[in-house]
């Protein structure tokens, strides 16, 4: 009986001992998982700031491009504005000084 006891006893002690290794492997496999997400965030947290950089400088070139584009374009209303004054005025001054436009021949 007393050998009923110790077999049961050691049976018993086998499996505390299974279930003390299996809880610390459990423990040492969290441990590494908690490392592993810490890195996880911390490269998610750099890639989020260089993703907000890398969008502050593109939108710092389109905003750049945008007022270089409206430059242009105000340079080129000025300029074809100018033009058109001038033709405005010499044809005014061709009028004026009696140089008539070419009329159309009326056919009878």
């Amino acid at each position: 009986m007393i050998e009923l006891f110790y077999f049961v006893g050691g049976v018993v002690m086998s499996g505390i001992i299974c279930l003390v290794y299996a809880v610390l492997s459990m423990v040492r496999k969290t441990n590494e998982l908690k490392v592993n997400i810490n890195y996880i965030n911390d490269s998610i947290r750099d890639i989020h700031s260089i993703i907000s950089s890398d969008r502050k400088e593109l939108l710092s070139i389109i905003e750049n491009n945008v007022n270089d584009i409206y430059g242009r374009l105000n340079e080129n209303d000025s300029l074809l504005d100018s033009r058109l004054d001038k033709l405005e005025s010499r044809l005014t001054k061709l009028y004026k000084d009696g140089c008539e436009p070419v009329k159309k021949q009326i056919i009878d």
